[in-house]
């Protein structure tokens, strides 16, 4: 049995380390540095709380490392990777599907998952996801353009499908 940490410890460590991050950035990006934060912890214990472990979800477990993990994915971006707010909050979901969501093994916990994640969006970004979210899922990488070779969203689906495909026959032969 662990502990859970307790105060604004956690807030104030990756507030920090997030600032130091975003300092590069435009400021409509920077200046979302404290709702980044809020909104990670947020999900965290939110997880946390209401996806426990069971017998059959042995591995509904979450940890600090799970936090470190949603801000190190952010933390690859780069100024071309996230040019507004807009596009933060698209990584930051993209990241915490990506760390939590893709844990889970039901369509139920999924899509509970989600609503709580367009919930969260709203309470800590002021931001509809509909109105930000122009193709689902929300994808981000950094191999899909070879011209542009940084962390980016990846709208064209299709394009990445060949992409992979092409990665899949290169490995292959």
């Amino acid at each position: 049995f662990v502990t859970p940490y307790a105060g604004d410890g956690l807030n104030r460590i990756f507030e920090t380390i997030m600032k130091h991050f975003f300092s590069r950035m435009a400021s409509s990006v920077s200046g979302l540095t404290k709702n980044i934060v809020a909104g990670t912890l947020d999900i965290f214990q939110t997880c946390s709380q209401e996806l426990r472990p069971t017998p059959s979800k042995s591995h509904y477990t979450f940890n600090l490392r799970d936090l470190s993990k949603v801000f190190q994915g952010i933390s690859i971006c780069q100024p071309s990777s996230l040019p507004s707010g807009d596009d933060l909050v698209k990584c930051w979901a993209h990241e915490v599907q990506r760390v939590f969501m893709d844990r889970l093994i039901n369509h139920q916990d999924q899509d509970w998952f989600v609503e709580m994640l367009k919930g969260k969006m709203d309470v800590h970004f002021k931001k509809k996801w509909a109105a930000i979210v122009k193709v689902e899922p929300i994808l981000f990488g950094d191999w899909v353009d070879s011209k542009a070779n940084y962390y980016q969203e990846i709208l064209d689906h299709e394009a990445m499908v060949d992409k992979v495909q092409d990665f899949l026959n290169d490995y292959n032969s």
